[in-house]
């Protein structure tokens, strides 16, 4: 009875863990982990833009050390010799067979395409084509043109969380915290929504697939 009861305990404990990863609301991140002047964990609310990517820093008095010389800066948040190469077999734009010399380098991950041409289009949402790459499981994603929290604002390119292996497009980092207080509301209020609503029409104008 005592070992049956043991089982049974064991079951439940990872059936919860189970549920509980499920649940779980991420924001990957691809950026310097540490500040490339003091050393310390960076915060990722603070960086500087240079060339399209961010270097981000530990406190506002490094952001305007950053800003003053940001091509040393990169430098040393990014060093060469540490790149991350995805070696990704399949080009993320035009899904295809990528090729060995055929790469791109954001934020210090080297990232492989089929064409040249390709390199633009993956810099439109470089960290949402790095959480695809890089995840251990497919993700899909929700397409929402507005934010799953705040439903009037229209989303802000590359800003996203992940959730029960789906990408959710937001309107700035705050709406991610509030996402995850909440998941449910925020996808149920969603499903009921006009935007939702207009994609079926438009599905169901074209022989009645979902967008």
């Amino acid at each position: 009875m005592k070992m049956l009861n043991m089982i049974l305990v064991a079951s439940a404990a990872i059936l919860f863990c189970s549920s509980g990863m499920a649940q779980k609301v991420e924001t990957p991140f691809f950026g310097n982990k540490k500040c490339p002047i003091s050393g310390k964990p960076v915060k990722k609310n603070l960086a500087v833009k240079y060339n399209g990517e961010k270097i981000f820093v530990c406190c506002k008095a490094c952001v305007k050390k950053v800003k003053a010389a940001p091509k040393d800066f990169y430098a040393k948040a990014y060093p060469a010799s540490k790149n991350i190469d995805i070696k990704n077999p399949k080009c993320p734009i035009m899904k295809g067979k990528s090729k060995k010399n055929v790469t791109t380098t954001f934020q210090g991950h080297v990232v492989h395409f089929c064409c040249g041409g390709c390199d633009k289009k993956f810099r439109k949402e470089p960290n949402k084509h790095l959480a695809r790459l890089t995840s251990k499981k497919k993700l899909t994603d929700l397409g929402n043109t507005h934010c799953i929290v705040m439903a009037d604002e229209k989303i802000q390119a590359d800003n996203f969380i992940v959730y029960n292996n789906q990408i959710i497009n937001i309107c700035c980092d705050g709406c991610a915290g509030d996402f995850a207080k909440n998941p449910k509301k925020y996808l149920a209020a969603y499903k009921k929504s006009k935007e939702t609503k207009k994609g079926k029409e438009k599905g169901h104008d074209h022989g009645g697939h979902d967008h």
